[in-house]
């Protein structure tokens, strides 16, 4: 199988985020847009076999160091963040499947990449949770976790 192309990332990456590819290839800056623009910058450098520079032309003529600052932060937001990590591989999944899909053309490889998206979906979702409760606990632990401080008898 090959490697995706920058134009199927972009395109998965603007559906899963819920803007479209003009805007990722676009100067805007809202939260929203960037996110989605470092993701998909992320996923074409660490999924295909371009170059920093080949990957900043695709997205807006950007600099090839724009691209590696955008896989740079979002490596360190990843390591912070499981419930990003998740959504990441889901979104990463999908983008393979598709791949595959396409390249075998077979209406079985198709059926099982929508299975293969509803799976990682289904695990995105099991990720935030999971994200939610172990926030829930940490708040916890501060809360409980302290000492009462009342006076010696």
């Amino acid at each position: 199988m090959s490697a995706p192309t920058i134009a199927t990332i972009q395109r998965h990456a603007a559906a899963h985020f819920d803007v479209t590819v003009g805007d990722l290839l676009s100067r805007r800056t809202p939260r929203k847009v960037s996110h989605a623009r470092h993701v998909a910058m992320w996923l074409c450098y660490r999924q295909t076999r371009h170059a920093a520079s080949t990957i900043g032309t695709h997205f807006g003529n950007r600099d090839h160091t724009t691209v590696l600052s955008a896989c740079k932060r979002l490596d360190a937001r990843i390591e912070a963040d499981t419930g990003l990590k998740a959504e990441i591989d889901a979104l990463s999944a999908a983008i393979a499947a598709s791949a595959y899909a396409s390249a075998a053309g077979d209406s079985r490889v198709r059926d099982a990449a929508l299975a293969l998206r509803s799976e990682a979906r289904a695990l995105e979702d099991r990720a935030a949770r999971l994200d939610a409760l172990a926030k829930g606990l940490m708040a916890t632990a501060e809360i409980g976790g302290q000492p009462s401080r009342q006076a010696p008898r």
